[in-house]
């Protein structure tokens, strides 16, 4: 596939998107551990940019992060779970949080530390929350959505279609 292409580290603001997903993967060591059809209705995912943190939230009426994580997917993520960095990469828009160094790091959360450095010095990831989630474009159409977390290392990508709004 050949994604989007972005002008690496520019800063994003308020965002929102609606992304109806089809499938997913789950990666663990490189290995594909869970996948398949995702069976439910829309995902939808609304950040807003806020003074200090992004957060998944429900209450949107804050300017924090909503997201809808449906069917087998919410065996993996949590529904509301913190990042406070928002920019773009060469083929995607990334949200990141970066904690203290912890025992078991994944290659990506060291990566993402030294690059950006810590984030949130005052709390540590718990299981289901990733320390990042990018979008994939394709011709200005998310078409995957990649959820990162640190330990243990998985990668799930949810392929679909969405819109920003």
């Amino acid at each position: 596939m050949s994604y989007d292409k972005f002008q690496p580290l520019m800063r994003l603001n308020k965002i929102a998107v609606t992304f109806k997903p089809s499938s997913f993967i789950v990666w663990e060591g490189g290995k594909q551990i869970d996948g398949g059809p995702v069976f439910e209705d829309d995902t939808t995912a609304m950040l807003y940019d806020g003074l200090n943190s992004i957060d998944f939230l429900i209450d949107k009426d804050k300017y924090d992060v909503q997201l809808g994580i449906v069917g087998r997917l919410s065996d993996y993520v949590a529904q509301r779970f913190k990042l406070d960095s928002s920019f773009t990469m060469a083929d995607r828009w990334a949200h990141v949080r970066t904690v203290r160094e912890q025992k078991g790091d994944s290659q990506g959360m060291v990566w993402a530390r030294e690059i950006i450095g810590i984030t949130d010095y005052d709390n540590f990831l718990y299981s289901g929350e990733p320390y990042m989630v990018a979008w994939y474009f394709e011709s200005e159409q998310i078409t995957k959505i990649s959820f990162h977390f640190n330990n243990p290392e998985l990668l799930i990508e949810v392929e679909g279609e969405g819109d920003l709004l």
